[in-house]
């Protein structure tokens, strides 16, 4: 059992440093759509697009959207430049990444994201725009984990990401299962692609978990790919004060030779640490990829039967 919930876990642990929350969309508002990573088709993006006006939005193509330079959206500065803009521009509420891929890395400690501070928005994807929400949420804007308009066929993750923007998304409930750690805990949830959170722990926007609620999802990688990252995180002492952890989609993720299920390394890691873990968070790359509001205070229930995720408004 999969549902959106309002609920209200009993806090145990507090993060004081939440984030701010973007101003909800309403019809009539314009947003943008941009490619900071890999390549697009047009094609791929007709549904998407069409979803987004429907809902009332003003949907602003980027002009540089289908631009190809190798397997990325363009050139370094032709990616950057549009960003920026989507950041500059006051009159644009919410940017959605086309698709996620590749580039983040190359681009993101060329982009200034300090306007945000003033005037924050909306950021919207996931994958390799793990990079981008960590800097969105580095300079105190929430962020929405969460499908990108080109794969926008599932109608619940489509009807999940519009109570996200337009408000009313209260959270996430599952049944709990065997790789799930009973606890309650409350912080800031952060995170994102286990992959990209290693990728970026030595830059300016390395991960913050102190106090915080950890979100972990991972895509076609072994088990001692996914084992290293999670030791690079713990050298970096990404663990030490962490509160919870909430583990998505790990689509595609299988043991390499004569090892561990990546659920099972998962779990013998994190029992050790003495907090809840909530295991099988339909987030992520696969169907259902319910949203999720990164920086957002949040209260984690795991229990013998549920397991509850609820975003706090403040």
């Amino acid at each position: 059992m999969v549902t959106g919930v309002q609920t209200c876990a009993l806090p145990i642990f507090l993060c004081s440093c939440i984030s701010v929350r973007p101003p909800y969309l309403q019809k009539g508002d314009s947003v943008v759509i941009i490619t900071p990573s890999s390549v697009i088709s047009e094609g791929s993006m007709k549904n998407g697009i069409k979803i987004l006006k429907e809902w009332g939005l003003n949907v602003i193509e980027d002009p540089k959207m289908y631009v190809q330079n190798v397997n990325r959206a363009g050139t370094p500065e032709e990616r950057i430049a549009s960003f920026q803009h989507a950041i500059n521009d006051p009159t644009i509420k919410a940017i959605f990444s086309a698709r996620g891929g590749y580039g983040a890395i190359t681009i993101a400690d060329k982009i200034d994201f300090t306007p945000l501070k003033k005037n924050p928005k909306w950021l919207i994807g996931y994958s390799d725009i793990t990079g981008y929400h960590l800097a969105f949420n580095k300079m105190g804007v929430q962020t929405i984990h969460g499908t990108h308009p080109n794969d926008m066929g599932n109608s619940q993750t489509v009807e999940g990401l519009k109570q996200a923007l337009f408000g009313g998304w209260k959270g996430i409930t599952i049944d709990t299962n065997e790789y799930c750690i009973q606890g309650e805990a409350t912080g800031k949830l952060v995170g994102g692609n286990l992959c990209l959170i290693s990728a970026f722990i030595s830059s300016e926007y390395s991960i913050d978990t102190d106090g915080a609620i950890l979100f972990l999802e991972e895509v076609n990688e072994y088990t001692y790919t996914m084992d290293r990252y999670i030791h690079l995180l713990r050298l970096n002492n990404k663990f030490k004060n962490i509160k919870g952890v909430v583990i998505g989609h790990l689509e595609g993720c299988a043991p390499g030779w004569h090892d561990l299920s990546p659920q099972k390394m998962l779990y013998d890691f994190f029992k050790e640490y003495n907090i809840p873990v909530m295991f099988g968070v339909p987030c992520g790359h696969a169907k259902p990829n319910l949203p999720l509001y990164l920086g957002s205070k949040v209260t984690l229930s795991v229990g013998p039967a549920e397991s509850k995720l609820t975003f706090v408004d403040e």
